[in-house]
């Protein structure tokens, strides 16, 4: 039975049939099942009384067959896609029939069909014809696109002894052909410029952009004894993937060279990637091949350049660079390993400070050596000699003071510390310089050579003094300045109508010495104001013990103390104390006291708020003594 609604279906077939009347146990008897949708289940029952009466104690066999009479097949996919494939490539994919029917299913013959059928190809389990019974067969199908179109076909499978549709069973076959694409890391290798006989390599790499994987059987440069080979190829790329390549250059002659590579992939497709480089000599080209320094003050330093250039056609490869007296020549430039390409040039800063005092003019050498890669080098050679410094200073050492319609002679001293002078120098013979004055205030009298200047064989030249400033020359043939003393002595005429408080400043400027000797020359400005004190006078003493302090602190801002002593008298009798502050253009700023002061130290708080920013003099006058100081007020 297979369902409980008909579950006598055996019955109701056997009984109309007759065969139970004619019943005979050494015959076969058939009966058909229309359809089956569930397992079967027999019973025995009783012929003489059905269906009321049931048994389950009879014993006895019974043979069910369940099976097609006519044979066919069942195929596991019937439509095979292989998907988009590159060109070339192949790609296999496995199908399988499977039998039923009683009598085994014949596969008399297979066909592949279609206008892309010779792109497929199939190989069966077994040979065609062949029978299967109750079992299977397996296919296995390739795919190898030539070309990009969309491909199709259809594989037969005829039968002798299928049953209706079974006679012609068709697998259904598709796929699509793909170019190879690639791509480069870098489609033009730029190898820049070379040296002839040289080689250079550079990277690069094949980029596979197919969904399968892709073979490169060949990079070949399209020109014929090209100075450029790769290597990489063949090589098979994954999908998706990528492999390096190394592209050479190595040119035996001069010249500029561009290159076109062919890529060939096993399908048959070309790419192309590119190259350019240029061979040539490098040709140093050097501004100085010496630098001569000359003489320079010990310790003391003097810079000079040099430019090194590459003239040639091909880059110079300085490797390192080596400086044979660093201690005393120092070199600001690029040091290596640079490469220069044709045309490129540097600028070197070279300086010269001797350290060590050589005498009779002796050579402190030195050089700076470009060393480049084939083993040869350029040389800048250094020369240069010291001498000991010249410790010069031009002063004029006081303020002077002056009444209205007087002279006054102002002397200028050249103050060296010793003879500065080496013996195997050439002696300072000659300098000049200008001195500037006050013409409003002033009237200059006469220039005279001062005790420094004692010989004859000394001449003293000096221009007009209309517009306030006097141009000083000093020159000899024989002599030579040291180790110090009055240089100069300046008259000056105060003008009548002058008043208290005016000034000239003399600025001294345009210092200069005859070479070699160089020496830097210092001053100091002086001044000389008309005051009521009749002078010349630098510093007169007053009682032992008189004296004013630097006023502290200095600078200040905006108040600082003045301190000043008082000596004892011979009665302790008090001293007329006066304290007078002038600005820096002369004039009277403030009487900061004016009185009598018995014996003693005393404190004065000076507050510059009200005063502007400079540099202040302040006249301190005890009785005979005078003395000067000055402080600055820094706001």
């Amino acid at each position: 039975r297979n369902s409980p609604t008909n579950e006598d279906w055996f019955y109701n077939f056997w009984m109309p049939s007759g065969f139970q009347n004619s019943y005979q146990s050494s015959h076969n008897y058939d009966a058909s099942i229309i359809s089956l949708g569930s397992a079967l289940t027999f019973r025995f029952f009783d012929t003489q009384n059905p269906p009321s009466t049931y048994y389950g104690d009879n014993s006895g066999n019974i043979l069910i067959d369940v099976a097609r009479e006519t044979p066919g097949i069942a195929i596991e996919k019937d439509t095979l896609d292989f998907g988009i494939l590159r060109v070339g490539a192949s790609k296999m994919l496995l199908d399988s029939i499977e039998s039923y029917g009683i009598d085994g299913y014949s596969v008399t013959n297979v066909s592949m069909m279609g206008a892309a059928a010779a792109k497929f190809a199939v190989k069966s389990e077994r040979t065609v014809p062949f029978i299967i019974v109750d079992t299977t067969n397996e296919f296995q199908f390739t795919y190898m696109p030539t070309g990009t179109t969309r491909d199709s076909a259809e594989f037969h499978i005829f039968s002798s002894n299928g049953f209706g549709a079974d006679k012609e069973k068709i697998i259904y076959l598709f796929g699509q052909g793909i170019s190879s694409k690639i791509a480069f890391t870098s489609d033009t290798l730029d190898f820049g410029t070379i040296r002839t006989g040289r080689t250079k390599m550079l990277p690069d790499s094949i980029i596979d952009l197919n969904s399968s994987s892709v073979k490169i059987v060949s990079i070949i440069p399209e020109t014929p004894g090209s100075p450029y080979s790769v290597i990489g190829a063949p090589v098979t790329i994954p999908a998706n993937g990528q492999s390096p390549i190394s592209v050479t250059f190595a040119p035996t002659v001069n010249g500029t060279y561009n290159e076109k590579f062919d890529v060939t992939s096993d399908d048959g497709s070309v790419f192309h990637f590119y190259a350019k480089g240029v061979s040539g000599i490098p040709l140093v080209s050097l501004e100085k091949s010496v630098l001569d320094f000359g003489r320079v003050i010990l310790k003391q330093s003097r810079t000079l350049t040099d430019q090194f250039g590459n003239i040639g056609t091909g880059p110079m490869d300085i490797i390192s660079t080596t400086n044979t007296n660093p201690l005393e020549y120092t070199v600001v430039g690029n040091q290596g390993p640079i490469s220069y390409e044709p045309g490129h040039s540097i600028i070197y800063s070279i300086t010269f400070s001797p350290q060590i005092h050589i005498p009779f003019w002796g050579n402190h050498d030195g050089a700076f050596i470009l060393n480049y890669d084939d083993g040869t080098s350029t040389t800048i050679t250094f020369r240069g000699t010291d001498h000991q410094p010249l410790d010069v200073k031009l002063v004029i050492d006081t303020i002077y003071f002056i009444s209205a319609g007087k002279d006054i002679d102002v002397t200028q001293q050249l103050v060296m510390p010793g003879d500065p002078l080496d013996s195997t120098l050439s002696p300072v013979s000659s300098m000049t310089e200008d001195i500037a004055f006050n013409t409003s205030v002033f009237d200059l009298v006469s220039v005279n050579k001062g005790s420094l200047i004692n010989t004859t064989q000394w001449s003293l030249a000096t221009s007009s003094p209309g517009i306030g400033i006097i141009h000083i020359s000093i020159a000899s043939v024989t002599t030579h300045f040291g180790p110090g003393g009055q240089l100069l002595t300046l008259r000056f005429h105060a003008h009548d109508n002058a008043t208290v408080g005016q000034f000239t400043a003399l600025d001294q400027s345009g210092i200069s010495f005859d070479n070699p000797l160089e020496p830097f020359a210092a001053s100091d400005p002086g001044k000389i104001t008309i005051s009521d004190i009749c002078f010349p006078v630098s510093l007169a003493a007053g009682p032992p013990g008189t004296s004013i302090e630097q006023n502290n602190p200095n600078p200040f801002n905006p108040t600082t103390h003045l301190q000043y002593a008082i000596g004892k008298t011979l009665n302790g009798s008090a001293v007329n104390v006066k304290i007078t502050l002038f600005d820096q253009m002369g004039r009277l700023a403030a009487v900061l006291v004016n009185e009598p002061k018995t014996p003693g130290t005393y404190d004065i708080l000076f507050d510059g708020s009200k005063y502007s920013t400079g540099a202040y003099t302040y006249i301190f006058q005890a009785g005979d003594h005078v003395e000067s100081k000055t402080m600055i007020l820094v706001k």
